[in-house]
């Protein structure tokens, strides 16, 4: 004998085909009903939703149908599988209903088996905090929970056989939610789910509540719909007051690195005048080297500052500048042409950005002062390649190459050291070569 279904809110809700998105796991757990999908082969477990029971002696870790499930016969799940019959309900042993139906109009892809609980499960759905309301075809509400009649400021059972209209006068969307309509309307509409939007609940005391409100198309019901929301108020207020901490120290964030930017500034403005009343060549040289490496940390400072985000620096943009400050520092006389930048597009933090445009500056201040030779144009090359793990700068000159027995580890000078000390500090390597003409420096770097 087939048990009767539950009546009120029960037979819109074992119509539901599991794979609408728009479900969260906290509206699922609401759900009156246990809900499995099993493989349509040998029907194992696919899917279970918190409050189906699966504990047992001896189950595996894909138990299949029959061990959790023992009510249904193999012939009847056989023959919803293979389309002879809608749907399958029989009594289960402990009391209410188990409901089974085919997922797949074209061909099986599971099958979604319900464990309703009868009279226990309209229980269970009175004392849900989530609103349930089910809309017919003709936008009338046919059912609906205590929870959605007291989130809108009314008494239990007073929504029942209202026309939806009138729910929807009470919720106002935020933002721009497709002209004010009402998530249920447009399911209604198109058949397809909507999922958590924020709309406002006004209520008859003035305090107006935020919901969270999702809607599903019920196949049981053509052309109505589930519609489930969430108070989410509560979570509103810390949203808003994290958005406004965020919000506060960014601006301090920016504001300090404004005050350290200009703070360079003038120190570079000095050192300029400096250079140029400098008469040594060898301090003036030592001073542009100087100026050259504040010029890099007050582009760090610059960008920002002026940029969208805090924590990353666009590489290709502010290596190309460092590279350019140095030549227009240390050769002026040079064409922009004599300069070649290749730099592949990464972001990453500033920290690293500072120490790599150290590294590339103290590069390129070598290339620009050895690299001359009489016998081929002044050509200073600058490439950046990124993987997903190394970063690999390369600086490549025209000059008259390496001198012998050339190690860049035992050199004395203050800008090799310098490199080798970033180097050594970011965990990457440096090597310096001669090819066929002119001389490599190459430092690779881990990006993590």
């Amino acid at each position: 004998m087939t048990a009767a279904r539950p009546a009120g809110l029960i037979p819109a809700l074992v119509g539901f085909d599991m794979r609408d998105r728009a479900l969260t796991q906290e509206m699922l757990e609401a759900l009156p009903v246990a809900a499995a999908v099993f493989t349509p082969g040998d029907l194992r477990l696919k899917w279970a939703s918190p409050s189906f029971p699966l504990a047992g002696p001896g189950l595996r870790r894909r138990p299949r149908l029959a061990e959790l499930v023992p009510e249904l016969s193999d012939s009847d799940v056989q023959a919803v599988l293979a389309g002879s019959r809608t749907d399958l309900s029989r009594p289960r042993r402990s009391g209410g209903t188990v409901l089974a139906r085919r997922l797949g109009s074209q061909r099986a892809r599971g099958l979604l088996v319900l464990l309703s609980a009868g009279a226990e499960a309209e229980a269970v759905l009175a004392a849900s905090p989530a609103a349930h309301l089910v809309v017919d075809a003709a936008a009338t509400v046919v059912a609906a929970n205590p929870a959605a009649a007291t989130s809108l400021g009314l008494q239990p059972g007073a929504l029942t056989g209202r026309p939806l209209a009138s729910v929807q006068q009470r919720l106002v969307p935020y933002g721009s939610n497709e002209a004010d309509t009402f998530p249920a309307v447009r399911t209604m509409r198109s058949g397809a789910p909507v999922s958590e939007e924020a709309w406002q609940a006004n209520l008859p005391d003035g305090a107006p509540r935020t919901v969270l409100v999702s809607a599903v198309p019920l196949p049981g019901t053509p052309g109505g719909a589930l519609t489930v929301w969430m108070d989410a108020t509560e979570q509103a207020r810390r949203l808003a007051r994290a958005r406004e901490e965020i919000a506060d120290r960014e601006m301090r964030v920016r504001e300090a690195n404004h005050r350290v930017k200009n703070t360079l500034q003038i120190v570079t403005s000095l050192l300029s005048m400096e250079i140029a009343r400098t008469v040594d060549l060898s301090a003036a040289r030592a001073l542009r080297q100087a100026y050259s490496r504040l010029m890099a940390a007050g582009r760090v400072h610059q960008r920002l500052y002026l940029g969208a985000e805090l924590d990353r620096i666009d590489l290709s943009d502010y290596l190309t500048e460092v590279a350019n400050d140095v030549r227009q520092t240390l050769v002026p006389e040079r064409p922009a042409e004599c300069l070649v930048t290749r730099v592949d597009p990464v972001r990453v933090e500033p920290d690293l950005a500072l120490n790599v445009a150290l590294i590339a500056v103290e590069l390129l201040t070598n290339a620009f002062k050895h690299g001359v030779s009489p016998a081929r144009p002044f050509r200073v090359e600058m490439t950046c390649r990124a993987t997903s793990e190394r970063l690999l700068l390369e600086v490549r000159d025209a000059g008259p190459g390496l001198p012998a027995g050339f190690d860049p580890v035992r050199t004395t000078g203050l800008g090799m050291q310098l490199l080798n000390s970033l180097c050594e500090h970011l965990g990457g390597t440096f090597v310096a070569f001669s090819p066929a003409v002119g001389a490599v420096f190459r430092v690779e770097l881990p990006l993590t």
